[in-house]
């Protein structure tokens, strides 16, 4: 059985590394993880968050859908995914990742201005001004969320 504290200290050595700025580190040290542990979905889903900021949303997607075939009720996992969907143009999936990321944590602000967003390019109006609204309400300091909002009133 693996020693669930190293690859704690490695997620948090990873996790530090690629806040940091520091992708490639972070990248073997998340790749170091799944090698002790194959099971680890945060570290497969921090993996495509790598993927995506090297532009890459093919294989963000599958390693973003193999961390939520280890835990599907990892809601951030979710709402990266909607992310990845919405940059290869597949806004309804991308709605329902988001959509699914709010049902597993209705506190996810982010995945509740997302769905706005979604909603809004599906000219949704009233419901993507009810999800910016919830997110706002969520982190009303949020100058994202604020200017998504005013953008939908205007």
């Amino acid at each position: 059985m693996p020693d669930m504290t190293s690859t704690q200290s490695m997620f948090d050595a990873a996790v530090a590394k690629h806040q940091a700025g520091d992708i490639g580190a972070a990248a073997q040290l998340y790749r170091a993880i799944i090698d002790i542990e194959p099971d680890n979905a945060e570290a497969l889903h921090m993996l495509g968050i790598i993927a995506q900021q090297r532009q890459n949303p093919e294989l963000a997607l599958r390693l973003m859908d193999a961390a939520l075939a280890k835990n599907p009720n990892l809601a951030l996992a979710w709402c990266n995914r909607a992310t990845i969907l919405r940059a290869l143009n597949r806004r309804d999936e991308a709605l329902q990742s988001a959509e699914k990321a709010i049902a597993i944590d209705p506190t996810m602000a982010d995945g509740w201005d997302m769905a706005g967003s979604l909603l809004r390019e599906q000219d949704k109006l009233q419901e993507s001004l009810a999800h910016h609204a919830r997110a706002i309400e969520l982190q009303p300091e949020n100058l994202r969320y604020r200017s998504n909002y005013t953008v939908l009133l205007l």
